[in-house]
């Protein structure tokens, strides 16, 4: 049996650079120390790396919203136990294709395994062999930011980055009628309303971008993983919209098309909060994961939103078993919270750590009354009782 877990968004934004950098050096060792030793028991840790890394000073984060962080944010995520990450969301473009190599070369000094983004064309998909158990991993994104960083990719650069869809507003007359506000523009507006209804009153992050060739790739992607007889598919998923109360219709549409196509097991990302899934088809070893969350992050600590939850996250555990080439899932979770700790810095820390070391009683039940519910929004599940690790 291997234990496989996962984590959702792995952030560090401006505010982050500021409070682990000491002089001129940095150091982000101490957002993992608390939760380290929770990853000792797996054969492999999976999170989503949601930014590039550069060990340029000079590229890292200026925006708020365009990311690029130093190499030894990388180095302690690879230091905490987290071997494998996810490259391929909306962020992965922040420094363009340039920056896809560089933090493609930076992970790759460092020994973190990785997917979703890639240096050349030649690139398959990542097959991982846990104790004789053949694990297919895959990294799509429904889109770059590209309506906002401009990083827009040519044609012979598509081979960079899976996507789901087409990149945001990739059609340029429906990209310069997003941006101005002339009578052309309006009526353009207008029709395609009518006719693309799918996309009318919802963000452009949450557009259906229609394109087959990434449909095509990822069809053979899931084709080549099946060539190569191994025991599960799992995709690393970024998708749906920011900061929801629930999962979008086309988020659940696309893991539906997902798991028809071949796919065992999403593991969702994006969203920044906890969303559920699908659990109840275990016995036909497929799972659903919406959203795990931010698993670290300033999102609900000392910044917006602070009513979304989105300090707590999700830790997934899927346990395999492979007996006479037959496969058996178990999965469990736990959940887990970002806290300010001190000038602000934060750490990620089980919430079942922080219950048991806490001595304010309101605050004790405030946790409590926090981890049931986000137990409750992953799982669908009611627990009378406070685990550090739940069975579904």
């Amino acid at each position: 049996m291997i234990k496989i877990t996962f984590l959702g968004d792995i952030m560090c934004k401006q505010e982050m650079l500021n409070a682990f950098r000491n002089e001129n050096n940095y150091d982000f060792h101490e957002i993992f120390e608390k939760i380290k030793k929770d990853f000792s028991n797996s054969d492999l840790v999976i999170g989503n790396l949601e930014t590039p890394i550069s060990k340029n000073t000079k590229k890292l984060t200026k925006e708020e919203y365009c990311f690029s962080s130093p190499y030894e944010f990388a180095k302690s995520v690879y230091d905490a136990g987290i071997k494998c990450v996810s490259t391929a969301n909306n962020h992965c473009l922040d420094r363009g294709v340039e920056g896809i190599k560089e933090t493609i070369e930076c992970l790759d000094e460092i020994g973190i395994i990785h997917t979703g983004t890639f240096c050349n064309k030649n690139t398959e998909p990542l097959e991982i062999n846990l104790n004789g158990i053949k694990i297919g991993l895959l990294s799509y994104t429904y889109g770059t930011n590209a309506f906002s960083n401009k990083n827009y990719l040519k044609s012979k650069e598509k081979y960079c980055v899976n996507l789901f869809q087409n990149q945001e507003l990739s059609n340029k007359i429906t990209r310069y009628c997003y941006y101005h506000n002339n009578i052309f523009c309006k009526v353009y507006r207008k029709i395609n309303k009518f006719i693309f209804r799918c996309n009318s009153n919802c963000q452009v992050y949450e557009r259906k971008e229609f394109d087959f060739n990434c449909k095509r790739k990822l069809k053979k992607d899931i084709e080549n993983l099946n060539q190569k007889n191994v025991d599960l598919i799992i995709m690393l998923s970024h998708m749906g919209g920011q900061y929801n109360n629930k999962e979008t219709e086309n988020t659940k549409r696309l893991c539906r098309y997902l798991i028809k196509n071949g796919v065992d097991i999403i593991v969702g990302n994006h969203e920044h909060t906890v969303h559920g899934g699908v659990f109840d088809k275990i016995n036909e070893n497929k799972l659903i994961s919406y959203s795990l969350g931010n698993f670290d992050g300033i999102a609900g600590v000392y910044d917006k939103p602070y009513d979304k939850m989105a300090e707590y996250s999700i830790m997934w555990n899927i346990y395999i078993n492979k007996e006479n080439n037959n496969i058996k899932l178990k999965t469990t979770f736990s959940i887990l919270k970002t806290i300010e700790i001190e000038n602000k810095k934060i750490q990620t820390v089980p919430v079942y750590d922080l219950i048991q070391a806490e001595n304010n009683l309101e605050l004790k039940n405030k946790l409590i009354s926090d981890i049931k519910e986000v137990a409750y929004r992953f799982s669908g599940n009611k627990y009378n009782t406070i685990e550090k690790e739940y069975n579904i």
